[in-house]
């Protein structure tokens, strides 16, 4: 099976999970494309047979205003690109990194499940809070 794993690093932890990932499933004879979130497009997720999205959890301050428990910056960016794409029936797992100490622990994982649903696809594997 083909498949695309696009994730969100800014200090390279996700980027190493994804590349664990990755391994594991080329050792199970998938083949699979490590695309950061910086450079993918809609149609990399269109033509792809399945899907991961894997982000660390990160936080933002918007107008002053400190929020944790978001997607990393340029998954965000990609999220919003994907817009109205729509892709019934398309199998996606989630993955996200967090720091425990924050309240919201991996929150990145709802947002791509919510993105996940947005765009219509099947989520096959979402996140499991662990701590």
């Amino acid at each position: 099976m083909q498949i695309t794993l696009i994730y969100g690093t800014n200090t390279s932890g996700t980027y190493e999970a994804a590349r664990l990932i990755a391994e594991e499933l080329t050792a199970k004879k998938h083949t699979v494309r490590l695309v950061h979130a910086r450079a993918a497009t809609a149609l990399q997720v269109k033509r792809a047979e399945a899907l991961i999205f894997g982000s660390c959890t990160w936080e933002s301050i918007k107008n002053g205003v400190r929020t944790e428990g978001e997607l990393q910056q340029d998954f965000a960016r990609f999220a919003a690109e994907l817009g109205a794409l729509q892709i019934p029936g398309k199998r996606v797992a989630i993955f996200a990194l967090g720091d425990k100490n924050y309240t919201h622990f991996c929150n990145a994982a709802v947002h791509l499940e919510k993105l996940t649903e947005k765009i219509g696809a099947k989520i096959i594997i979402g996140h499991v809070k662990t701590c």
